[in-house]
């Protein structure tokens, strides 16, 4: 019970929070085999991409927007225009309407593919039916310069020439170049030129370049440079001409507009004219008076205003009803007339920017994404208070024009002071007076639209045409390349500590140390299935049995990196010894496959190459491999002892190696524990304790069966062996609850790479631990990886272990 106080006593220390640069590089460097593997599929994936990837070309152009009131300047007062925004201005360049153009004037419409290889053909007219819309034909090479059209679904429609147009079934087809071999043939198709245009505009992209510079940018991308130059110059010119056309458009109705009321005015101003002279006459009034005079003058100016009022407040219904009207189609509208007000110029802005982002959403969501259904909730509500401000704006001069009709009255009511022979007199001037001041203002306007519609230019200059460009944008070989570099290796990264943070097992003996509360005794290095010796012929032992014997590595490479681990061992057990009451060392382990058979092996033929006899006792009687390791018969063994088949004389098998002699498991009986547990065991146990000066049980995991608690009342020590990277925390803290309540005392932990993922990281490096030249020549032949983590190892300071 003693014994038992004193483990109890050996506390497991509370575990440092304290971590270091090199415990981060411990995971990389064991999970280094997950680093490799990410990092190469992302890099090699991006690498591949990068290659294979079809180049993209982009094609810019500069345009200035100029301020549009230079040409118009004496229609702005009739018309209200003073120049749009470069918002507007960049909407009506990303436009349904100019996408559509260019999309007739390069025939971006027509798709011709499955084009045989070698067959050089040049269209230059294709027109089809609109129920062929978007229904393909083939073209077939009959002969030189001659050709079949089939339908899609087989049916010849005729035969033509090149150069000759062809005309059949809604079909009109003119080839200007045909060379290629009969058979050859290629697909041709007119798609509809709405959806053309609708791919083109989501592929243009407008911006202004810097703020308020009135500079616009047009850029177009694509996997032919030839086509992205002329799509964005293309853009460009048929942008100028509609604002060309726009401007003469708008000085055109403003010319019939005032055309129109000239006829009548003048016809007004005729009548008007003939009455003032006929009062005259038979009145006899010939002037009036300064009071009528100064009335006349004033309801003159008023009616006069009453007139551009009236014009105002008819562009504004006509922007009111465009907007209702685009609205219920889908569209948008831009009232240029009223744009020069700051509130309308506002919302308008605001409106065309909730289009644009709209239109880029469309080209990835549908409209039933969430955010597509935000922004069109927006748009509608900016609608709404766009409508309402010109609605407002309305209402304002409504109460102007009412403003005026009561000063009117005003001045109408000072007429009628006047006597009756002036007062008519005054009212037929007055009627004069106001028609010919229109009918003026009239005849000055049609000069200035005149003059407007012949010197009409477009406010907008192409600054850059676009040009061929040489170098594709896409893809970016060194910035891919780098990127997925720096990402593989991320992630690589990532992946190590998050493998690591799902493993739950011992992997270190700092970790065994701290977890159990016994010291780690020695560190075994991987043991390789071929070793030096063995590919040198130097091992007869190995050479003449399987790949187990060749774990005897303390016999077999005396030299070698494993060996020297379980000398080093050797002499811990050695001073952990107090005289001889601990002469029986019980050597277990948590699970199965832990390799506490090979450490048993091994430490019995370290002790006995000392001169120390020493016995094995293969007490793993359910999974037995002593006899494998030292190429002895499996019978008869401990189990025939034991249960009287055999005598121990005849179960004690002398080995090659001096001094050491072992005991075979022998047959598996169907009661181990029972066996071990027997009266027969502990006369084995006495009888051999007088023989040998240490023996040495290989017994079975303490996890798996319960034989290792029996055993462990023969025990005078216990050495536990840890599978780095394979005990589970939670298997080894049972196994230490279990070993708590036995009476045998743990020496301490051997920490065993079994697996050759940690032997770097336990302080050995090579597969030879000489001296002497041996030394030497392993020092010629390491490799960096491991010379450099020596390195850290000596800077980190003393080994760990």
């Amino acid at each position: 019970m003693e014994n038992n106080r004193k483990q109890s006593a050996f506390a497991p220390p509370p575990e440092s929070d304290e971590v270091h640069f090199y415990d981060y590089l411990l995971v990389v460097l064991r999970r280094k085999r997950a680093v490799f593997a990410v990092f190469g599929t992302v890099f090699l994936g991006v690498a591949l991409y990068t290659v294979t990837a079809r180049p993209i070309y982009e094609a810019n152009a500069t345009l200035n927007v100029r301020d549009g009131k230079g040409n118009v300047t004496l229609l702005s007062e009739l018309t209200g225009n003073s120049g749009t925004s470069i918002a507007a201005e960049i909407e009506i360049l990303k436009s349904r309407t100019i996408a559509r153009e260019v999309v007739e004037y390069l025939h971006l419409n027509r798709r011709m593919d499955k084009v045989s290889k070698g067959l050089a053909v040049k269209v230059d007219e294709l027109a089809v039916e609109p129920e062929l819309i978007d229904n393909g034909f083939t073209v077939e090479v009959t002969g030189e310069k001659r050709y079949r059209v089939k339908s899609a679904d087989g049916e010849v429609l005729g035969e033509g020439r090149e150069g000759e147009l062809f005309v059949a079934h809604g079909v009109t087809l003119l080839l200007r170049e045909l060379r290629g071999q009969s058979g050859d043939s290629f697909r041709l198709a007119l798609v509809s030129s709405l959806r053309a245009a609708e791919a083109l505009r989501g592929g243009i992209r407008v911006n202004e370049v810097g703020n308020r510079t009135g500079i616009i940018r047009i850029s177009y991308s694509s996997h032919d440079p030839e086509v992205a130059r002329d799509i964005v110059n293309a853009l460009s010119q048929t942008y100028l001409l509609q604002t060309v056309v726009f401007k003469t458009e708008e000085a055109r109705k403003t010319l019939e507009f005032i055309e129109g009321q000239l006829d009548s005015v003048r016809t007004a101003l005729e009548g008007a004219e003939q009455n003032v002279e006929s009062y005259k006459v038979d009145s006899g009034v010939v002037e009036l008076g300064a009071d009528a005079t100064r009335i006349i003058a004033k309801i003159s100016d008023i009616e006069k205003e009453r007139t551009l009022l009236q014009l105002r407040r008819r562009q504004i219904d006509s922007a009111i009803a465009g907007m209702q009207r685009e609205a219920r189609a889908g569209d948008y509208y831009v009232p240029v007339a009223v744009m020069e007000d700051p509130a309308v110029a506002a919302l308008m802005n605001q409106l065309l920017g909730l289009e644009a982002k709209k239109r880029e959403l469309l080209t990835e969501f549908t409209d039933s994404y969430p955010l597509v259904e935000g922004i069109a909730l927006q748009i509608v509500q900016v609608r709404r208070e766009l409508t309402q401000t010109l609605q407002l704006s309305q209402s304002e001069l409504q109460r102007q024009d009412k403003s005026l009709t009561a000063l009117l009255n005003g001045y109408d009511t000072e007429l009628r002071r006047l006597p009756q022979a002036e007062r008519e007199l005054a009212r037929l001037s007055r009627l004069s007076k106001v028609n010919a001041d229109i009918y003026t203002i009239l005849l000055t306007k049609r000069e200035e639209a005149r003059i407007a519609r012949a010197a009409t230019i477009s406010n907008v200059f192409v600054i850059d045409e676009a040009i061929r460009p040489e170098q594709p944008i896409k893809p970016n070989r060194q910035k891919n390349l780098l990127l997925g570099f720096v990402v593989g290796l991320m992630l690589g990264v990532g992946v190590a500590f998050f493998l690591d943070y799902l493993d739950d097992t011992i992997r270190d003996s700092d970790t065994a140390s701290r977890l159990l509360g016994w010291p780690v005794l020695a560190v075994i290095p991987y043991i390789a299935p071929r070793s030096t010796a063995s590919r040198e012929g130097k091992a007869p032992l190995a050479a003449q049995g399987e790949e187990t014997r060749r774990t005897l590595i303390s016999h077999l490479e005396p030299k070698s990196a494993p060996a020297e681990a379980f000398r080093a061992l050797r002499t811990s057990l050695h001073f952990a010894r107090v005289g001889r009451e601990k002469q029986v060392l019980l050597v277990t382990s948590a699970l199965p496959g832990e390799g506490k058979s090979t450490i048993s092996a091994n430490i019995a033929a370290t002790i006995a190459q000392t001169g120390v006899k020493v016995l094995l006792v293969g007490c793993d009687l359910r999974k037995p491999t002593l006899h494998l390791m030292f190429d002895h018969p499996r019978t008869p063994g401990l189990s025939e002892v034991l249960i009287g088949d055999a005598k121990l004389a005849e179960a004690l098998h002398p080995t090659r190696i001096a001094h050491l002699d072992c005991i075979v498991a022998g047959t598996t009986p169907p009661n181990p524990a029972e066996l071990l547990n027997s009266q027969q065991m502990a006369q084995v146990m006495s009888e051999v304790r007088g023989r040998y000066d240490v023996i040495i049980l290989d017994a079975p995991p303490l996890l798996a069966v319960t034989d290792a608690s029996v055993l462990t009342a023969y025990g005078d020590a216990l050495l536990v062996v840890i599978a780095a990277g394979y005990v589970p925390i939670k298997a080894a803290r049972r196994m230490r609850e279990l070993l708590l309540q036995g009476e045998v005392t743990v020496s301490g932990l051997v920490l065993n790479d079994r697996s050759a993922k940690g032997f770097e990281y336990y302080g050995y490096g090579g597969d030879g631990y000489g001296y002497g030249d041996s030394y030497s020549e392993l020092a010629d032949n390491a490799a960096l990886p491991r010379r450099l983590w020596r390195r850290l190892q000596r800077l980190r300071g003393p080994n760990r272990y």
